[in-house]
C-alpha cells in the first residue's frame, strides 16, 4: 500500500479495487481464477475501508459487510477448486501411495465443485455495484485522518 499523504484519494483507491473485482468476473466469466481475483480485489478494498474507519466508522462498516458477503457467496467454488489444486501440486512430489490418494483425492474435490451450486453472479455483481456506489460517496479525508487509519491497520496486522 502506497505511504498516506495529502494526495492519497481512498474513493478512488477504494473504486478502482471494485471496479476491477467488477471486470474480473466479466471478462473471464465466473472461472476459478476470475474468483480468485475477485475475491483478492474485494480483500484489498476491505483493507482500504478500514483505513476509512477513522473517519467514517459506519460507512466503513456497511462496506466491510458487504464485501464479506459477496465473499462468502464466492467462497465454496473457490475453495474446492484451490484444494483440488494443492493436492495436485503435492501428488506431484509425493510417494507412490500417496500421490495417488492424493489425486484421487484432487479428482473428489472437482466432482463436489461441478456438483456444488453455481455462483450466482448476477447477486455477486449486484452487490459489486452497492460496494462501487458506496466508495463513490465515502467523505474525502484529511491527511492526518489517513494517517490516523493506516496507523490503526498497521497496528490491527501485528496483532
Amino acid at each position: 500500500m502506497r505511504s498516506p499523504s495529502s494526495n492519497f484519494d481512498l474513493r478512488t483507491a477504494l473504486s478502482d479495487e471494485v471496479r476491477g473485482a467488477l471486470a474480473e468476473l466479466e471478462h473471464n466469466n465466473g472461472s476459478g481464477k476470475a474468483i480468485h481475483a475477485c475475491r483478492v480485489r474485494l480483500k484489498r478494498a476491505r483493507s482500504l475501508a478500514r483505513v476509512g474507519y477513522a473517519f467514517a466508522p459506519g460507512l466503513s462498516a456497511v462496506f466491510n459487510d458487504s464485501a464479506r458477503g459477496i465473499m462468502r457467496s464466492l467462497a465454496e467454488a473457490r475453495n474446492l477448486a484451490a484444494l483440488a489444486k494443492a493436492a495436485r501440486m503435492l501428488a506431484k512430489r509425493s510417494k507412490r501411495r500417496a500421490a495417488e490418494s492424493l489425486k484421487a483425492a484432487s479428482r473428489a474435490l472437482e466432482e463436489a465443485r461441478e456438483q456444488a451450486a453455481a455462483v450466482d453472479l448476477e447477486a455477486v455483481n449486484a452487490g459489486l455495484r452497492d460496494l462501487l456506489a458506496l466508495a463513490q460517496v465515502w467523505p474525502e479525508p484529511s491527511a492526518r485522518q489517513v494517517k490516523r487509519g493506516a496507523r490503526r491497520v498497521a497496528r490491527r496486522a501485528r496483532k
